[in-house]
């Protein structure tokens, strides 16, 4: 099957800044965080309290903004070793510029377990809401093998997993995947995960993955 927008988000040629401009304006409210951002923290904190390692590696997969490197760097300066990377050359080069940290221009697709053995937290916010084949992004994600995986921002229905497309940011047209939840449930168990679910509104889930001891 052809998606026709598969490389919207790496073509917009404004997205990028408008989601920085975005994210600068978010950091700003800091007793009224986005939904997303209190379930990161909220899950770091889980994890630097059981984890006797520090700092933690953590990868920010299909970073966008990059605004994950700038709450770490406020929340948790001296736990947290972050690089983000994106399939936008664009969004990794203006999040670098913004904020500094370390970004590099990678597909999720070109994760294997081999370039991921030092990462302890692997972190998606927002990247399965936007591929119309999500479900496979996620069975991707879970094979990595990630001692701790978050994913935040998660659409999902009581229905089938389903797909359609519409505007963003009034430039780029793109996709939006909602996971059937029962079905993502039994991914993660699949995989030898098991999770913690805090809810952001009505259709969006936040998931703190922890992967099973043998």
């Amino acid at each position: 099957m052809e998606f026709t927008h598969i490389d919207s988000w790496k073509n917009g040629k404004t997205v990028p800044q408008k989601q920085i401009q975005q994210a600068i304006l978010e950091l700003g409210q800091q007793t009224e965080y986005p939904g997303h951002w209190r379930a990161f923290l909220t899950s770091m904190n889980k994890i630097l309290a059981e984890s006797p390692k520090s700092p933690l590696n953590l990868l920010d997969v299909g970073c966008g903004s990059g605004v994950h490197y700038v709450l770490s760097e406020r929340h948790f300066p001296n736990n947290i070793k972050y690089v983000g990377c994106d399939y936008s050359p664009n969004a990794v080069a203006l999040a670098a510029q913004q904020w500094g940290g370390k970004y590099v221009h990678m597909d999720y697709k070109q994760l294997t377990k081999e370039n991921v053995d030092h990462v302890d937290i692997l972190l998606a916010c927002s990247l399965t809401n936007v591929l119309p084949d999500a479900d496979k992004c996620i069975e991707h994600l879970l094979d990595l093998g990630v001692k701790y995986i978050i994913l935040n921002k998660v659409l999902i229905t009581d229905d089938d997993s389903k797909s359609f497309t519409y505007t963003a940011y009034d430039e780029i047209e793109t996709y939006k995947f909602y996971h059937n939840l029962d079905n993502l449930l039994e991914t993660f168990k699949r995989y030898g995960y098991t999770g913690v679910i805090d809810q952001n509104d009505s259709d969006n889930r936040n998931f703190l993955l922890t992967k099973n001891e043998d």
